[in-house]
């Protein structure tokens, strides 16, 4: 008797960040379908604001075996067309490196601000 191996799980996430803002519901959406062909994932999130809960632009996502992200981080870029009037541009990353520099970018500039507001 013989068993087929059976695929091994070990979720993989990786980074996103869209080349434009998202709108809404149904334009976050479009964005994980597109990513959604490269295999199974296990949660998909799109960052939001605290204090507005606008959708900022990047997120994560985990896939549930390792193979679907790898061919994921292999593509690099997608192009997601779907619900927006200009096409988005989504960038994959295994560190989340735009991700950090996003978040740098912003604390610098409010830390800016409040030397002003200081001064």
């Amino acid at each position: 008797m013989s068993f087929k191996a059976a695929k091994r799980i070990l979720p993989t996430q990786i980074y996103f960040h869209a080349s434009r803002p998202i709108p809404s519901l149904s334009h976050a959406r479009s964005v994980f379908r597109s990513l959604g062909q490269f295999g199974e994932m296990a949660e998909y999130r799109f960052m939001r604001c605290p204090e507005t809960q606008k959708y900022l632009q990047y997120g994560f996502v985990i896939y549930r075996n390792k193979e679907d992200a790898e061919q994921a981080l292999k593509t690099k870029f997608l192009q997601v067309s779907s619900g927006f009037d200009v096409p988005c541009d989504v960038a994959l990353d295994k560190t989340g490196s735009s991700r950090r520099e996003h978040l740098n970018d912003r604390k610098d500039r409010r830390n800016r601000r409040q030397q002003q507001e200081n001064q």
